[in-house]
């Protein structure tokens, strides 16, 4: 009997939900999670891979600033908010905040991407 129960919680061990883990656009949710405390409204660094994912906080903002280098698609919280070459400046269509939480913003692109900043204003 122990060891059917230490085998059960052993399978169960690895089983994780990644929502947004390479899902197509229309099947994206989005970040329901805990909010984490002092969330910026805006990052630098340099840093390239396909895929980057970081969580900022602005109330008000109405459109998100990314200075990268070569063709991207950028979503706020799931919704596809710019398709195409860098540097990035696209507005943020409304409803697309939850109140008094941080944003996910996910920069993807087919081959390594450098991203230096990305802003919400």
């Amino acid at each position: 009997m122990r060891a059917a129960i230490l085998l059960a919680y052993a399978s169960l061990a690895g089983c994780v939900n990644h929502p947004n883990t390479w899902m197509p656009e229309g099947e994206r949710k989005p970040f329901d999670g805990p909010d984490p405390k002092d969330v910026p409204a805006s990052v630098e660094w340099s840093k390239t891979a396909d895929r980057h994912q970081i969580r900022l906080h602005s109330p008000s903002a109405t459109k998100i600033v990314v200075d990268c280098e070569g063709g991207v698609r950028v979503y706020v919280n799931a919704r596809r908010v710019h398709d195409g070459s860098c540097p990035v400046s696209a507005a943020i269509p409304a409803g697309t905040f939850v109140p008094d939480t941080a944003a996910l913003i996910e920069i993807e692109a087919d081959s390594p991407v450098l991203v230096k900043r990305a802003a919400l204003r």
